[in-house]
């Protein structure tokens, strides 16, 4: 970690809690499995704003992120988001209309390869209306979910920034 990060990890509570999990899920052998119920509410949640906002609905269930869409449509019900979660179920329905979501990564990129750059495909159009609603709700989706970690005593009190 550089110093930035630790520094800006003693500074505000909530990039300090984000910064741990992303360790702890991606640098640690406990992996997404060590961390708590509350942590997984998070941190599924915090992957689910940063895939979205970064790349769509396509790029979180393309990658690593989307072997967690149990887990994620679990905290969103549990963060009592409707809106986020009816617009997840929308895009998991478009790719994976007939059955489950694998959890081997390469076999869902296998089942959804450049499905939001086919034209005229029922992804491609969802993705781009779903994907902009939901970052019209990702700055109202992380103000609960950093209260949530307040709350769950997993962020310490002090300064709400506006995004982690």
């Amino acid at each position: 970690m550089n110093c930035w990060r630790i520094e800006k990890s003693k500074t505000d509570p909530y990039f300090g809690l984000n910064d741990r999990l992303i360790e702890q899920v991606c640098h640690s052998d406990a992996g997404f499995d060590g961390l708590t119920a509350d942590e997984k509410t998070v941190f599924a949640i915090r992957e689910l704003v940063m895939e979205v906002l970064n790349g769509g609905f396509h790029q979180y269930f393309y990658n690593s992120s989307g072997e967690r869409y149990a887990t994620t449509e679990a905290a969103l019900e549990r963060l009592d988001e409707p809106e986020a979660l009816g617009l997840l179920k929308q895009a998991r329905q478009a790719l994976f209309p007939t059955g489950a979501i694998p959890s081997d990564c390469a076999e869902r990129r296998r089942m959804i390869p450049y499905a939001h750059e086919e034209p005229g495909s029922k992804f491609s159009d969802l993705s781009k209306e779903e994907g902009s609603r939901f970052a019209e709700i990702s700055d109202a989706l992380d103000s609960r979910l950093m209260q949530f970690a307040k709350d769950a005593g997993l962020a310490a009190s002090g300064s709400h920034p506006n995004k982690w």
